[in-house]
């Protein structure tokens, strides 16, 4: 029996190298590493091991049928895990030992711990010791001899089981099971003679295990990575829209600087025009005061009054200007508008005698204070044009209504669209 055992080891030994010698990555988890409950169906056989060596060998080809098939040893369990690398297993089973001498129905019913070296989906080898009972019934075998006296020969005894497996996973939710044992009986009474030594027996098994729990550790991991996924595409999402709040604040705040400098810009204008005509006063009335103090008071004597001939009166022909559009918050002339001041300067050009009033209108978007600045520097923007144009300014003057004197209703984009406008209207004497 020493020498049994030996070789025992040795195929445990075989099996864990040669499970060491495999590579242990793997995408997903192996099923074994799984700590929720399993279950397994096995179909194996079983070997006697005892004082009658013959009994494995007594199966030849002529009785094939008759003795092999005979040993066949299905069995169910139910797989915990408990800690790491560490499962507890709870089975049952039955099957038949056959020897020269007699034949032994057994029905073992066993508690396994399982130590798991290493997980791989592949290969994922085990060993495992339990401790358990077992039912059997002796009865003759294919040569008839008398039993020990004193045998008992159905009945219950303790038995250890040990050995090796294997784990080899096909799918998320099934995997194979292989295993080989030495199963040690505390009774020597399985055969019906009683040699001085315990009997035991040689058992291998293969089968399938599957979870029964909701979810395997694959769909678990699985699961926690779809919502790192999607957690991550939230806070790309959640980034996205504050990139976009910020660069519109920006291009607002950028906006609002622009208008605030073109406002500035017009009110320095209107301030200078306004300095320069207060000059320009100055310079006149000090003028009259010269020449009145250099001329003598001379009486002139009147002159008759000779009544002239009235000249027939000539319709004078109105002059239309087209108005001039803005875009939305802007005073900046476009290409088609300036053509329109092209047109007017040329009007003027061909009638000096003419002075033209420009106003300033906007829709009613924005505050009060910004459309009479914004309404101010459209009026200004046309008035330059025309000044760059050859006109004189003095022929020209400005003034912004902001949105009192609307052309169409703010109610729609094309009304608000007539609205943003300067109009260049003559002066009538």
């Amino acid at each position: 029996m020493t020498t049994r055992i030996a070789c025992v080891v040795v195929l445990m030994a075989v099996v864990v190298s040669a499970g060491l010698a495999q590579t242990n990555g793997s995408e997903k988890p192996a099923l074994l590493q799984d700590k929720g409950l399993q279950l397994g169906v096995q179909i194996g056989g079983l070997i006697g091991d005892n004082e009658q060596p013959s009994e494995r060998t007594h199966i030849r080809l002529d009785n094939v049928t008759d003795r092999l098939f005979d040993t066949f040893s299905p069995r169910v369990f139910l797989d915990l895990g408990l800690m790491d690398h560490v499962r507890g297993q709870v089975g049952a089973g039955f099957g038949k030992l056959i020897g020269k001498y007699y034949t032994a129905n057994l029905v073992p019913i066993d508690y396994r711990f399982m130590v798991i070296p290493y997980y791989a989906r592949c290969f994922s080898p085990y060993l495992y010791l339990g401790i358990g009972g077992l039912h059997y019934d002796v009865s003759a075998g294919w040569i008839s001899r008398p039993f020990t006296a004193g045998v008992a020969t159905t009945g219950w005894a303790a038995f250890m089981p040990g050995g090796v497996g294997f784990v080899s996973q096909i799918s998320d939710r099934l995997a194979l099971d292989f295993n080989v044992g030495y199963n040690v009986i505390f009774s020597d009474d399985i055969n019906g003679v009683r040699g001085g030594g315990n009997d035991s027996y040689i058992s291998g098994h293969f089968g399938v295990r599957l979870p029964l729990s909701g979810k395997t550790a694959a769909e678990r991991q699985q699961e926690e990575l779809q919502k790192q996924l999607a957690a991550e595409e939230q806070q790309r999402k959640a980034a996205e829209m504050k990139a976009a709040a910020d660069q519109q604040k920006k291009e607002m705040e950028a906006k609002k600087a622009a208008v605030d400098k073109q406002l500035k810009e017009i009110e320095a204008q209107k301030a200078l025009e306004a300095q320069k005509a207060l000059e320009a006063q100055k310079a006149l009335e000090a003028q009259k005061a010269l020449e009145a103090q250099k001329a003598p008071e001379v009486k002139k004597p009147a002159e008759p009054v000779v009544p002239k001939p009235e000249q027939p009166k000539v319709a004078k022909k109105e002059i239309v200007f087209e108005p001039v559009y803005f875009k939305v918050g802007g005073a900046k002339l476009a290409p088609s508008e300036k053509a329109k001041l092209d047109a007017a300067a040329k009007t003027m050009k061909e009638n000096p005698d003419i002075k033209v009033a420009i106003s300033g209108h906007t829709d009613n978007t924005g505050s009060r204070l910004i459309n009479e600045r914004l309404s101010d520097a459209r009026a200004i923007a046309a008035k330059k044009y025309l000044v760059g144009k050859g006109i004189s300014g003095e022929r020209l003057t400005t003034k912004g209504y902001a949105f009192d004197k609307p052309a169409a209703p703010n109610t729609t984009v094309e009304g608000r669209r007539l609205n943003r406008r300067a109009v260049l209207l003559e002066v009538v004497k």
